[in-house]
């Protein structure tokens, strides 16, 4: 039985997250994005991908977190999960695949937060615990369903 998990790992601002390998279709460092006008703030825009169109979602909107976005950001894009639209996210650097211990990995439900806390509605799996830092563990599954469409 394999002990072990791999990840995608990516970082926004010094926060260190990961998605399973899996879940990973493919990572993009040259790309061009349309902006789409009127859209949810969590979407950041529209990429055409060898002809498939994939809607790229904003981390820093769905993690809450203010600071401006860097210019050379990375996409990643997602494996679509049955009847799901393509989309990607959009990332300050990718970080290599880290190959985790099962037993260095703690999972939780966490519950939709409001107000001044995280808006994530189930995005975080758990975290893991790395050498000298902390990795959360993000859905990928949930990444969609966290827009907020009113």
């Amino acid at each position: 039985m394999n002990n072990n998990q791999k990840f995608c790992s990516f970082s926004i601002e010094d926060a260190l997250y990961g998605i399973d390998i899996c879940d990973v279709k493919e990572i993009k460092y040259d790309y061009s994005m349309t902006i789409v006008r009127h859209a949810p703030k969590e979407i950041q825009g529209l990429v055409n991908v060898r002809g498939l169109i994939y809607i790229i979602l904003n981390m820093r909107v769905l993690l809450n977190i203010d600071t401006p976005q860097k210019k050379n950001s990375i996409l990643i894009l997602i494996k679509p999960h049955i009847s799901q639209d393509p989309f990607g996210i959009k990332v300050d650097n990718h970080s290599g695949v880290l190959n985790v211990r099962n037993e260095n990995i703690d999972y939780h439900k966490q519950e939709k937060i409001d107000g001044q806390g995280v808006k994530q509605n189930g995005l975080i799996k758990g975290v893991c615990r790395l050498e000298n830092k902390l990795m959360t563990i993000l859905d990928s599954h949930k990444l969609l369903n966290a827009i907020n469409w009113t």
